[in-house]
């Protein structure tokens, strides 16, 4: 059966080659090749490693292999290519590479900034992983002679570089996360609710192809989708996040609203619903600064007293072509906040109150008229003074 060389080890038929690629696994070629995958694939990919193969890796290809991520959407992949800021360039000083196999999203058709690296060795694959941070990808700990720390750019940008696993390792792991963040969405055991208000995640989110979407520009609707993904990833990042049901995050602000305006827009709203303007107890825009005539950052935040009357308000200014522009409408949705941060924030809040209630000052007094371990270091009121020198 007569067929050709791969560039990796042994002849294949030239249909094999054709379908499969070398080694029956990688698509290897002396340029690079693309994998398709959809959007979700690519996330997991990013979270496992796991090397796609038509047939099973071997052992020492997958001791070869390694997967790089982070890489900048303009890096070059091709195999050989001497330029600055591409893959080849960056990683041939490890060793001698096979393939390169970068990943594509199937509906952009654009590169995901990921890819496999196969090595000629798996000492290479190694060097590149442990210069890269190892396990932990924590660079701090490889420092060179200059005090500066290690670690592997492209374009400047540092990129994440891990062992690849087979598909069946990949599966086990992902399993295995999953079980470990049930924390996701939890509910209290028999009674069904939802302690993080998860089901209030979607509430305002408009997509293409619905009613809501018509007139709303592209641009918007890109917004609200991205906006989305970010709280939806917030809420798997760690238990202690969870959905506020009575503030609300107002995005696509113009930079230059004031703060009285913004707060009369929520005023407005709660009126229209039949609430008064003591229902929102909180307004406040994001600047760029500390002071009060700084930029705004494009977003804010509302309080109301009520998850009712949050919810009247949301839909009262959500997608509404009236209060700005029609092609910039306000994107208000249930803010996503961290209880650790919110504790933070309420404990300013309290020596805020002190502060104005003269507490803190008198704190401060009693402190000071005790020494160490809060005993009294005599120099209260009247103590510590000097008698009076007679002459």
């Amino acid at each position: 059966m007569s067929g050709r060389r791969c560039d990796g080890c042994r002849p294949m038929p030239r249909r094999l080659l054709a379908s499969e690629g070398a080694h029956g696994c990688l698509i290897i070629s002396s340029s690079f090749s693309n994998v398709n995958m959809s959007a979700d694939e690519g996330m997991e990919m990013a979270a496992v490693p796991e090397m796609r193969t038509n047939r099973s890796n071997s052992k020492q290809e997958l001791q070869r292999t390694v997967y790089v991520s982070n890489i900048p959407f303009t890096a070059d992949y091709s195999m050989n290519c001497q330029d600055e800021g591409s893959v080849y360039k960056t990683f041939i000083q490890f060793g001698k590479i096979y393939s390169i196999t970068p990943m594509k999203d199937k509906i952009t058709d654009t590169f995901k900034g990921m890819c496999f690296i196969q090595f000629a060795n798996k000492s290479a694959a190694r060097k590149s992983f442990y210069r890269a941070g190892g396990p932990d990808q924590d660079t701090s700990a490889l420092i060179t002679d200059d005090g500066q720390a290690e670690r592997i750019e492209i374009g400047g940008q540092k990129v994440l570089v891990l062992l690849a696993i087979s598909k069946d390792a990949a599966i086990k792991k992902r399993e295995e996360a999953t079980a470990k963040n049930e924390h996701d969405i939890r509910f209290v055991k028999n009674t069904g609710v939802d302690r993080r208000n998860t089901h209030l995640l979607t509430v305002g989110l408009i997509l293409t192809g619905t009613p809501e979407a018509d007139g709303v520009s592209e641009h918007d609707l890109e917004r609200r989708l991205n906006s989305f993904r970010q709280r939806k990833s917030r809420l798997r990042s760690s238990p202690n996040v969870s959905v506020s049901d009575t503030r609300l995050c107002v995005r696509n602000l113009p930079k230059t609203i004031s703060d009285a305006k913004f707060k009369q827009i929520a005023v407005d709203a709660a009126v229209a619903v039949g609430l008064t303007e003591d229902d929102v107890i909180e307004s406040r825009v994001i600047r760029e600064g500390h002071m009060a005539n700084a930029p705004g950052r494009g977003f804010g935040f509302w309080g109301l007293k009520t998850t009712e009357g949050a919810l009247g308000v949301l839909k009262q200014v959500n997608n509404s072509e009236t209060i700005f522009t029609a092609l910039r409408r306000p994107i208000v949705e249930f803010s996503v906040e961290d209880s650790k941060k919110i504790h933070i924030r309420e404990e300013g809040k309290a020596r805020q109150r002190d502060v104005a209630t003269g507490k803190v000052a008198a704190k401060k007094k009693k402190r000071a008229g005790r020494g160490f371990n809060g005993k009294d270091n005599g120099k209260g009121k009247g103590k510590g003074k000097k008698p009076a020198r007679a002459d």
